[in-house]
């Protein structure tokens, strides 16, 4: 009878008692692991976004966000460590969360402080997902983001008369196949420009173009979100990198 090298201690043991044998303590193999450093691994990435700044927001959220609106899955993130406590787990899921572009994390199972055991935390992380094509101006405000159906100006012909600061263009194609009509399209468009200024933290969106129901060509919408100075002199840079407007 034959038996591997790392088991030979056992096996000789219940050869010569009879019985099998316990140990009295972590082997060599288990004190290596233990004493390594907390370490996240991304798994099932299902969207390659555009790293985060270091320390960027993140929400940890309640529920599973899963087929919830506007709102992509970017990937499985699971972390194992010794000695960890909630704190600590959501400080290195925050960290890779913003290196993998996503920007709110549910945590599905979590369990700390197992004898001989390293800590195991698994979580999903999730990205605003919109339709709308964002071309960032470049502006680095570091706002807050707001909810999808926040309320929001949309400006057709009258210009804001307070002074602002453009933040992104926005720009929105509906296929002709999606119409059931135009008042619908522009209901359509307008809540995802809407949800997209929201998410980037603008006070307003200024039209520039709206173009319904063009045969074969569906509809065209852009814009520009804005937010107002005023408004930007009271958002407390997260980021003291941050650039001061």
């Amino acid at each position: 009878m034959r038996f591997p090298f790392s088991h030979f201690p056992l096996a000789l043991c219940a050869l010569l008692t009879g019985t099998g044998c316990t140990t009295t303590g972590p082997s060599r193999a288990q004190e290596v692991l233990l004493k390594r450093p907390p370490a996240v691994f991304v798994k099932e990435r299902t969207a390659s976004l555009s790293p985060r700044p270091a320390g960027c927001a993140v929400e940890f959220v309640k529920q599973d966000l899963t087929g919830a609106r506007h709102t992509r899955r970017v990937a499985r993130l699971e972390l194992s460590g010794s000695g960890l406590d909630r704190q600590q787990a959501e400080k290195l899921l925050s960290e890779n969360a913003c290196r993998v572009g996503a920007e709110r994390v549910f945590i599905e199972s979590e369990e700390y402080g197992r004898q001989g055991e390293r800590d195991e935390v698994e979580a999903i992380a999730f990205a605003f997902d919109t339709p709308v094509q964002i071309s960032h101006s470049g502006i680095l405000a570091n706002l807050a983001s707001k909810p999808p159906d926040c309320r929001l100006a949309i400006l057709r012909t009258k210009q804001p008369e307070a002074r602002y600061q453009e933040l992104a263009g926005l720009h929105l194609k509906l296929e002709s196949h999606f119409q059931t009509g135009g008042s619908n399209h522009q209901v359509r468009a307008m809540q995802e420009l809407r949800a997209a200024a929201c998410h980037l933290g603008a006070d307003a969106v200024l039209i520039t173009q709206e173009s319904y129901d063009m045969p074969t060509l569906g509809s065209v919408v852009s814009g520009t979100a804005i937010v107002f100075d005023e408004n930007l002199r009271r958002e407390a840079p997260k980021n003291p990198d941050a650039h001061t407007l």
